[in-house]
C-alpha cells in the first residue's frame, strides 16, 4: 500500500482488532489524507476534547496530554514535575531580547 503498511495491517485498524501504533497511524492519516487527530480518535488513542477548555495548538501535546492524563496519580505527577522542571530549563537559557 503506498502508505508504506502491510494489506494485514490495514485491515486490523479497519476491523480494530488491534491496536495500531501511532507511527502507522499517521502514515495511514497522511497517505489517505485526513487530520492524524481524526484516526487516534477513531483508534481511541485520544478522546475528543472540543469541549474541553484546554487547547494545544500541536496535535501532539493534545495526544501526550491524553495519554499521561490516563495514567495514575503518582505517574502523572512525576510526568508533571519533570516537564516544569524542563521548562523552567529552557526558560532560562532563552535568549533575552
Amino acid at each position: 500500500m503506498g502508505a508504506g503498511l502491510s494489506p494485514a495491517t490495514v485491515h486490523c485498524i479497519i476491523n480494530r482488532t488491534c491496536r495500531p501504533s501511532l507511527q502507522s497511524l499517521n502514515r495511514l492519516a497522511d497517505y489517505l489524507e485526513v487530520k492524524r487527530e481524526y484516526l487516534w480518535q477513531l483508534a481511541g488513542l485520544v478522546e475528543d476534547t472540543d469541549d474541553d477548555k484546554t487547547k494545544f495548538s500541536d496535535p501532539k501535546l493534545r495526544f501526550h496530554f491524553d495519554r499521561v492524563d490516563k495514567l495514575p496519580k503518582d505517574a502523572r505527577n512525576h510526568i508533571i514535575n519533570v516537564v516544569d522542571a524542563m521548562i523552567l530549563f529552557l526558560e532560562e537559557k532563552k535568549p533575552r531580547p
